[in-house]
């Protein structure tokens, strides 16, 4: 019996990631749960639909398109995908137009919808996306309880609507611990977007700083790409002359599996993560996590220390090496040993999907929200629209003419559209109070929710 049908709108102008390798596997799950889902791409400059399915293939995917280059013309191009596929639920993964267009078209009486946000960051711009545009949204589904408990707080949202569904990783090839030898050299990965402000590259110079200081004996191996690697090669090319540190680019899903079999730790410097994925897909290959106590690590409470990873504060450069440099190897069996113990059990790609599917199912059994009022009208994107008002604007501004050039992704296809009130420095520190203070429960589906 079918469950219902499911449109994920998603950017195509980022191939490489954690949600990238989310999609992956959660529409294929659902359809395989017997949801009708349809993946929806953005396309245009920056968003290159063909390179990104080239990297993830997948069928049942549409195009969707912005014909004039105008903030309207983002929202007609998704009403237009959005009225193709009839679906039960829309659910956005970083596109904020969606919730404009699932509301014009329930103004419009055009088809019975429901508007899901995705939240897959802990990034201040939003959860103050949720607060502005709360009427607009049917509900949320968070990867992470921090992220659950900011979009009530925060975000002012009811409880009842807000969802949590963490992610999951392909369980392959055998579980059994890497051997525990006292490695000569130490064989250390990092893997992820090479980034100063979420995933602080820069502390993996310092890391490496001071192993150099301690004369360790290692070798690092980073996998990624991003807008600081260029910044990055620079501060380690001594290193890399030296052969003790090696840029392997982007890595396929395949290859990041084989990657995990060649080092003996992973090392995690995040300022703040929603996962990630890599720590359960190294715990998965018997290797032994090594990580900041980044934002979103605390409410979550998958990684414990001494238990089945080592936790440094952010930032300690030499308190990440006494973490990197254990060698006990009684030590480093039990800790991975119960990490392959803790993704089996919590961690699989089959308990995400169930997650999801699950909310899902709720979501769509929830009264759908009448459509707001309040967002009706649109600022004139440019002296068309404040001459011939915004309906002719758009239909002149199809005729072929020079448009403008978006600089980057987020320019195109916006993530959020409400400039921020609260300083980054006081979001950070509410979050990290929020974060490691008192536990919260919010729905999980009908999932073990006891243990929640």
């Amino acid at each position: 019996m079918s469950e219902g049908s499911i449109l994920i709108v998603a950017p195509s102008a980022y191939p490489v990631g954690g949600v990238a390798t989310w999609i992956d596997y959660i529409v294929p799950g659902l359809r395989k749960r017997g949801w009708r889902v349809t993946l929806g791409l953005t396309a245009g400059l920056h968003h290159n639909v063909d390179a990104y399915l080239s990297d993830h293939p997948m069928e049942g995917v549409i195009r969707i398109r912005n014909r004039t280059g105008t903030p309207e013309g983002r929202v007609r191009g998704l009403c237009h995908a959005i009225t193709a596929v009839k679906p039960d639920i829309v659910a956005s993964v970083n596109i904020v137009d969606v919730y404009s267009a699932v509301n014009r078209l329930k103004r419009n009486r055009s088809l019975k919808v429901r508007a899901v946000m995705t939240v897959h960051g802990i990034e201040v711009g939003y959860y103050e996306q949720i607060n502005r545009g709360a009427a607009l949204l049917d509900a949320v589904i968070a990867t992470n309880r921090l992220t659950c408990k900011l979009a009530s707080s925060l975000g002012g949202l009811d409880s009842g609507r807000i969802y949590y569904a963490p992610y999951g990783v392909r369980l392959s090839g055998s579980f059994t611990t890497a051997p525990i030898k006292r490695p000569a050299p130490i064989r250390i990965g990092f893997v992820g977007r090479l980034e100063k402000s979420q995933k602080r590259i820069d502390d993996v110079v310092a890391i490496v700083r001071e192993m150099d200081r301690l004369n360790i004996n290692y070798n690092l191996r980073i996998a990624g790409t991003g807008p600081d690697e260029s910044w990055l090669r620079s501060e380690l090319k001594f290193n890399v002359e030296r052969g003790v540190v090696q840029f392997l680019g982007a890595l396929s899903s395949n290859e990041v599996e084989d990657f995990y079999g060649t080092i003996h730790t992973l090392l995690i410097t995040s300022h703040w993560e929603t996962g990630p994925i890599v720590a359960w897909e190294a715990m998965a290959r018997g290797v032994l996590v090594v990580t900041s106590a980044y934002i979103g690590s605390g409410l979550e409470g998958n990684l414990r220390h001494r238990e089945n990873c080592l936790i440094y504060p952010i930032g300690d450069a030499a308190a990440a090496v006494k973490c990197i440099v254990k060698t006990d190897v009684e030590l480093r069996s039990r800790l991975t040993s119960a990490g392959i113990e803790f993704v089996r059990e919590r961690m699989t790609h089959e308990r995400s999907i169930e997650y999801w599917s699950q909310c899902f199912t709720d979501i769509r059994s929830l009264p759908a929200r009448p459509p707001s009022v309040e967002d009706t009208r649109r600022a004139p994107a440019g002296r068309l629209d404040r001459l011939l008002g915004t309906r002719l604007g758009e239909i002149v501004r199809k005729i072929p003419h020079r448009k403008r050039v978006p600089v980057e992704p987020g320019e195109e296809w916006p993530h959020i559209s409400v400039a921020s009130q609260i300083a980054k420095e006081t979001f950070w520190e509410l979050a990290r109070t929020a974060d490691f203070g008192d536990a919260e429960v919010f729905h999980t589906g009908k999932i073990n929710s006891a243990e929640h």
